[in-house]
């Protein structure tokens, strides 16, 4: 039985494992990073962990996710719909 201070670092794991396998799958992935966590919880309101964590996730996927854009939720039209984050919602990067 895992001990309860591993449940974050499990989380982040299937988190980061989960969104690599859907993002491979797509043409041009992209991820969305959060600068601040009140703009992390108003988009992923049930997250119960913070924007710093959000963007080590991202870090981490892009290291596996070959050329896979990050942008910031605020940059608007250069944000993808593909966070890192809890669950995650990969989609296609829309064309320029």
């Amino acid at each position: 039985m895992p001990r309860p201070g591993n449940r974050p670092r499990q989380h982040t794991t299937q988190s980061v494992s989960g969104c690599i396998e859907q993002l491979m799958d797509i043409p041009e992935p992209g991820a969305v990073a959060y600068r601040t966590d009140e703009e992390h919880h108003a988009a992923n309101p049930d997250s119960e962990f913070p924007a710093s964590w959000h963007r080590a996730c991202a870090a981490r996927i892009a290291q596996e996710v070959p050329a896979l854009p990050i942008a910031y939720a605020d940059q608007g039209e250069h944000a993808t719909a593909a966070p890192a984050s809890r669950t995650p919602k990969p989609t296609a990067r829309k064309a320029r």
